[in-house]
């Protein structure tokens, strides 16, 4: 069975506890794009220890989830 917790999806609930780390490195990506609107840096305050080029190319791809751009709007 498909849990749906706005756009955070697990299938298993024994993976709960990394889906919610994931998705706090979401809303810490949220934060950050309502904070400064900059996605490289939102992207690099999630996840701290990537390369900056990686930070764009995935902060890009956070953009494209509708979920987390209606969040950003809100």
């Amino acid at each position: 069975m498909i849990k749906d917790f706005g756009f955070c999806v697990y299938s298993d609930p024994k993976f709960f506890y990394r889906v919610a780390k994931l998705c706090a490195k979401y809303q810490i990506f949220i934060d950050q794009m309502i904070k400064h609107g900059d996605s490289t840096k939102a992207y690099l305050a999630a996840y701290p220890n990537v390369k900056s080029n990686t930070a764009r190319v995935n902060s890009y791809k956070l953009l494209q989830n509708a979920a987390i751009v209606a969040a950003i709007k809100e």
